[in-house]
């Protein structure tokens, strides 16, 4: 019989032959190879034209599988010296991560310049690839992450030093998807969002699963690890078909491409894998998971007189069931001490032999050897349609990188759509704030996702007898949207071309949506639906960050970077670091807002009255940014300038109106939470005067 070891080996070989075939077959298909020469024109020769896409695939492996590692590490193992040693294994991964990207920027420089490998590399045009042109940066960034994440491992890191682990690792993934075919595909900025979260979806998504059979198959309680994967692996299908079908409609532009092209058949091959992908996710969560319960209930034995009771106390005797059988303890699963009054004479029933005895009770119990085989078996169970499920998205992922060599319908269909912007934009009129959107995927699911775990964790608290408001749900939902709309709403598709709908987008993204929000008091629910953001609120990082000053900065610091270190340029100009600015308001504000109203439960007692001071803070941070737009220097010249749109409005008098429109209803939020917090600390006075009618010495710091 072959080893555990021999058969996960065998496991990857097969799944690497199909995988391999799959990617050749659509490319095959698609006409990505082979690649007829061209008369006259130099060839990269076979080595590239076939050893490329083979590389980028054993790159998606091993990239999946150190995301997969780390993850099974962070949210997936149980005991801490089993997380340090999935940390550890993930090592190897990375650097086998790292060689794949140095060796896929170097085929695909030979397949840039057209010159087999050894004279492409004795052009001397590596450095300049490498440094200047897109594709050649991403690929240098993922083996430099990839090499500090490999260094990573080998440190002996704690929960959050696995947790940045980790997001470093996705971080890593997304390069290549930002500088693909999607970067120049009509709408490029929702094409890139929708294929960066449908790719670290599904690294996540593979990735799990990789891990979780890998380090964790035989561990002693896979049923909580497996739940928790199944929680993780719902949400990774839902992100990656939702962004799939925004990526495919993008590049196809019609639904009678999908059948009409053969890029539109490979990604209905696509769909039909994640249709098979999402029965296994059924299968698991309905059937499987519940083989791994490390608690099956006991089989009832033969004689119904024999029946254990699971009371600690002796058995009480009736006419249905003999004295003779001693109640077995709870706990133990050992019978207490037999009393001479009830010890029964002797029958035709075969003895039971003491505990002391050579051989065991045959009475099962939990965790005997029956529910040991019960275990073992549905272990059994789930390896095997784990396998099968791992093998069908290594194929998968063979055919997304046989798709992405294949030339869509759409391909250099930028329409009338700004070069700058990389979408089309009617010229300004207040009513298109409500009629225009960009639909951004990464932001749209982020903000349903919140929603949902809101409302999950409020349900509980509920169902367990916990009143809660209805009022802090209508402003957590009220919160979320206004944060929807300023991330993908009017505002977000003219904050890149006029610098007040930018202001304006900022000030609903980083305090009006971020105070009703936190009037909600988002962090009790999402706790409750989330366990593990309850322990990592609990913890010493919660502890230093609900600090009034470090919370306060934390309000502070973005504007400060923005508007005067001169981050706004890149911000406008890069989709990425666009995501991550708004990210940054949103989480920072957030927080800020939960720290200064107290409705949430911190780790640190913070008194009304630095409360207050702490929203004063945040007035004179709204009034200073005023100031930096009516006075300071002009934001974005460059960039405006670049744009060069002829409806734009004056930039300095738009710039002025930013003052208004942001900073102002900033403020406003502000005020108006200075004085409900002044309403609240009368009531709490009123209440403290009822119950105590006695004069106080003092009242003047409470």
């Amino acid at each position: 019989m072959a080893s555990p070891r021999r058969s996960i080996v065998f496991m990857f070989v097969f799944v690497g032959i199909a995988a391999v075939a799959v990617l050749f077959v659509a490319s095959w298909f698609g006409g990505g190879w082979p690649r007829a020469g061209i008369p006259g024109l130099p060839s990269p020769g076979l080595l590239t034209t076939v050893g490329l896409p083979v590389v980028r695939v054993l790159h998606d492996i091993c990239a999946v599988a150190t995301v997969g590692t780390l993850l099974t590490a962070v949210a997936l193992a149980g005991d801490p010296a089993s997380r340090r040693e999935i940390t550890r294994a993930a090592g190897p991964w990375a650097l086998a991560w790292a060689a794949a990207a140095a060796l896929t920027q170097i085929l695909t420089l030979s397949d840039l310049l057209g010159l087999p490998v050894g004279e492409a590399l004795e052009s001397g045009f590596l450095p300049t690839y490498s440094m200047e042109v897109p594709q050649g940066q991403a690929f240098m960034v993922v083996t430099l992450l990839a090499l500090v994440i490999a260094a990573g491992t080998t440190l002996r890191l704690g929960t959050w030093g696995r947790a940045l682990l980790l997001v470093l690792a996705v971080f890593t993934v997304l390069p290549p998807a930002y500088v693909g075919h999607s970067a120049s595909a009509a709408d490029h900025n929702i094409a890139v969002s929708s294929l960066m979260l449908h790719i670290a979806g599904v690294t996540l998504w593979v990735g799990g699963l990789f891990g979780l059979v890998t380090h964790l198959r035989r561990s002693e309680g896979p049923a909580l690890a497996v739940r928790r994967f199944s929680a993780i692996a719902l949400c990774c299908f839902v992100a990656v078909g939702a962004s799939g079908l925004v990526n495919a409609w993008i590049r196809l532009g019609g639904p009678t491409q999908l059948w009409e092209t053969r890029y539109g058949l490979l990604i209905l091959a696509k769909l039909a894998a994640l249709a098979l992908l999402g029965g296994f996710g059924w299968t698991h969560r309905h059937r499987t998971i519940a083989t791994l319960d490390p608690a099956p209930a006991v089989p009832p034995p033969a004689d119904p007189g024999l029946a254990p009771t699971l009371d600690p106390a002796p058995a009480v005797a009736s006419s249905a069931a003999p004295e003779s059988v001693p109640a077995l303890d709870a706990a133990s699963a050992v019978p207490p001490p037999a009393d001479p009054d009830l010890t029964p004479a002797p029958d035709t029933t075969p003895a039971v032999p003491s505990p002391a005895g050579p051989d065991p009770a045959p009475l099962p119990a939990p965790g005997s050897g029956i529910a040991l085989l019960g275990r073992v078996a549905g272990a059994g169970a789930f390896v095997r349609l784990a396998t099968a499920e791992i093998a069908v998205m290594a194929c998968t992922i063979a055919l997304a990188v046989g798709l992405s060599r294949t030339p869509p319908p759409r391909a250099g269909a930028l329409h009338d759509q700004h070069q700058l912007l990389g979408y089309t934009l009617p010229p300004f009129a207040p009513w298109r704030l409500i009629t225009e959107t960009r639909p951004d995927p990464i932001v749209i699911l982020a903000v349903a996702g919140v929603a949902i775990a809101y409302l999950v964790g409020v349900r509980r608290l509920v169902r367990r007898g916990e009143p809660w408001p209805a009022g802090r749900t209508l402003a957590a939902m009220a919160g979320l949207l206004i944060l929807l709309y300023g991330l993908a709403g009017g505002v977000s598709a003219y904050g890149p071309a006029m610098f007040s709908m930018h202001a304006l987008q900022y000030a609903l993204i980083g305090t009006v949506g971020p105070a009703l929000l936190a009037l909600g008091a988002p962090l009790v629910p999402v706790q409750e639906a989330a366990p593990l953001a309850q322990r990592t609120a609990n913890g010493p990082v919660a502890l230093g960050l609900s600090n009034p000053l470090t919370a306060t900065a934390l309000y502070a610091v973005p504007y400060l970077l923005l508007y005067v270190t001169g981050l706004f340029q890149p911000v406008q100009s890069s989709l990425a670091v666009r995501l991550a600015s708004v990210t940054v308001m949103a989480v920072t504000g957030t927080w800020f807002f939960c720290v200064a109203l107290g409705l949430d439960p911190l780790p640190r007692a913070i008194s009304p009255v630095i409360r207050t001071r702490m929203l004063v803070g945040a007035l004179v941070v709204q009034a200073w940014v005023a100031l930096v737009f009516i006075g300071g220097p002009t934001q974005g010249e460059d960039w405006y300038g670049a744009l060069a749109i002829p409806w734009a409005p004056d930039r300095v008098t738009d710039q002025q109106a930013g003052a208004v429109l942001g900073a102002g209803p900033a403020a406003v939020t502000i005020a108006a939470l200075l004085v409900l917090m002044a309403v609240w600390r009368r009531r709490a006075r009123r209440r403290v005067a009822t119950r105590d009618p006695a004069p106080q010495p003092s009242t003047a710091r409470s």
